[in-house]
């Protein structure tokens, strides 16, 4: 509302014209009713001149008015006036094929994804589907909207394990796998489930047999192993659960833990690199841009002095409606 009646304020006592206003807002249809709610406050106000003129206004969402400055200026920022652009459903399902094409013939990287993603259980809690494409394509998101290309998102790999892993302690000497499995056998083997009845005693022994197994064939997940540190049993099986948790609760020193997040982060970027690049190329031969390409475009476009001058000269208002 505030937005309306500031620039039919501002239109009708002439402090600007429509000619020179740009207002950007969330939706199409946001700006479809800005630009009708001022048109219609300007007729009822009697500047029927004005509220004629409100088509020569600049007002859409944010990628929608960098695509017509991008037209207008088109020579200048190097590209064709009839820009193909795609949204932003038609652009992920694009992504995902160059994540695809970018990944094709190294079986042994999304093996390693795969075994990685299950460790980290990284995966969806319902539909049990691994998630580290989508973690990807996050990563690549992140660094275009600051405007990083496929070589920075390269270099950021080994810097952002580096960082995550500084909030851990120092990599444990102790043999933690063989001294939970251990500790797992012990409590299997003394637990009387004769005498603890209980619910919570059953229901942890369970996850104790398949955490044994898991021990065994070297596939127990962080997650599983972590729960490990939380046994709830009843009061006549607590001390033969003790040893367990004092051990589970070591996993952030785990060796195996901090090896596993390193890789994982560092593989992520260089994948997100790859597929960045391959991603722009597929853009580039089939002739289109997407949202952040506008933006990015239009952001270099503005360091033309000859673009910059004619928009100072012509520009009276810049209005953004919600904080974007």
């Amino acid at each position: 509302y505030s937005i309306t009646q500031k620039l039919q304020e501002l239109l009708t006592k002439q402090e600007v014209t429509p000619s020179g206003v740009i207002a950007t807002t969330f939706t199409k249809l946001a700006a479809g009713e800005l630009h009708e709610r001022v048109r219609g406050a300007l007729i009822e106000a009697g500047q029927t001149s004005v509220a004629n003129q409100m088509e020569q206004a600049l007002i859409g969402t944010v990628n929608s008015v960098c695509g017509e400055i991008l037209r207008r200026f088109a020579f200048e920022a190097g590209m064709p006036p009839d820009q193909q652009v795609v949204d932003e459903a038609q652009g992920d399902v694009l992504f995902y094929q160059a994540m695809e094409q970018a990944l094709a013939g190294n079986k042994p990287l999304v093996r390693q994804m795969n075994a990685l993603c299950h460790r980290l259980q990284i995966t969806d809690q319902r539909t049990k589907q691994q998630l580290w494409r989508q973690e990807i394509k996050k990563i690549v998101d992140a660094a275009r909207a600051n405007n990083h290309s496929s070589a920075d998102i390269r270099s950021l790999g080994k810097g952002s394990a580096d960082l995550l892993l500084a909030h851990f302690p120092a990599t444990s000497k102790r043999k933690l796998d063989d001294e939970l499995l251990g500790a797992v056998n012990h409590a299997l083997a003394a637990i009387d489930t004769e005498s603890d009845t209980t619910k919570a005693t059953q229901d942890f022994l369970a996850k104790l047999s398949g955490a044994q197994a898991a021990l065994i064939h070297r596939r127990l997940t962080w997650p599983e192993w972590i729960s490990l540190s939380k046994g709830k049993v009843g009061a006549k099986s607590r001390d033969h659960v003790q040893p367990i948790m004092d051990i589970a609760v070591e996993f952030p020193a785990h060796p195996q833990l901090q090896q596993d997040l390193r890789e994982f982060t560092e593989q992520a970027f260089a994948i997100a690199a790859d597929s960045l690049a391959t991603y722009q190329e597929m853009k580039r031969q089939k002739g289109l841009i997407d949202f952040v390409d506008q933006e990015q475009r239009l952001y270099h476009l503005l360091d033309n002095p000859a673009v910059t001058d004619i928009l100072r000269e012509e520009l009276q208002l810049l209005m953004v409606d919600e904080f974007q």
